[in-house]
């Protein structure tokens, strides 16, 4: 039994990938697995195991840091009202960990909330960013976008986490989008409904986690009247332009398209 998955291309031809798996049992429990360009198996043949436990711990994702190495984070979400958290390892190229047996919790806990949907990407000097939404405990938890920046070590490098998005409330079961920019920061991208109206909204973190858009991202339509959803988005570096693609539709979804948006 797998639930979603993430696959990256290294730097060395080959890939890494991360998904979660009840091969202990009957919870979710995440694997790290690296493949090289000759197919063989970097990290043994069963992988590398990031969490044993019996929470939820559902779709983790990875990335290569500029150092070489790999970081993978996954939300950890206890069953009843017990806080949950998100929850960062740091491995080599040839697989061993470093931040320790099960992670480190670099999120949380906070009150009853659980964090997830969480992404990461590499920053500056072998950080990463990573984005999450702070509660996904219920269908009214404040599903608000967050990220934060971590050093090597996995500490905090910003004084808070960056409030990315907290207008409202992203969709639940809804993975927003991260990339990196190439300079230390990072875009995101997602949709949220307000007033019963979906839009996508994009956001630009240098790397000391400062907004470069107005607080709460900038809209790719201005304007009523249509719904713009799952946004897709790339960084042009060249031009320090983003690129954004997504769904199109009339608030009566009749009728269906896909649009380009380009933010300057």
């Amino acid at each position: 039994f797998l639930t979603d998955w993430d696959l990256i291309a290294d730097s060395q031809g080959g890939c890494a990938l991360v998904f979660s798996d009840i091969r202990d049992g009957g919870d979710l429990d995440v694997q790290a697995y690296r493949i090289l360009a000759d197919g063989s198996f970097a990290w043994g043949p069963n992988g590398v195991q990031l969490s044993l436990n019996s929470d939820f711990e559902a779709s983790p994702r990875i990335c290569e840091t500029s150092d070489g190495q790999f970081v993978a984070v996954w939300g950890r979400s206890p069953s009843g009202t017990v806080a949950g958290d998100i929850r960062m390892q740091r491995l080599t190229d040839d697989g061993q960990i470093l931040l320790g047996p099960g992670g480190m919790a670099v999120v949380g806990p906070t009150g009853v909330e659980k964090p997830g949907f969480c992404d990461v990407v590499p920053s500056l000097g072998g950080s990463v960013i990573v984005s999450w939404l702070r509660d996904t405990a219920t269908f009214g938890s404040s599903r608000h976008l967050r990220a934060m920046r971590y050093d090597v070590a996995g500490s905090n490098m910003w004084t808070n986490p960056t409030s990315v998005f907290d207008l409202g409330s992203l969709p639940i079961g809804y993975y927003p989008r991260i990339i990196e920019d190439g300079g230390g920061g990072a875009v995101l991208a997602w949709h949220a409904s307000i007033g019963n109206q979906f839009n996508a909204y994009a956001q630009r973190l240098d790397p000391s986690g400062v907004e470069q858009f107005a607080h709460n991202g900038v809209e790719v339509v201005a304007g009523p009247g249509e719904y713009e959803m799952s946004p897709a988005v790339a960084f042009d570096g060249s031009s320090d332009e983003i690129w954004m693609v997504y769904h199109r539709r009339n608030t009566t979804q009749n009728m269906w398209g896909t649009s380009a948006q380009i933010i300057d």
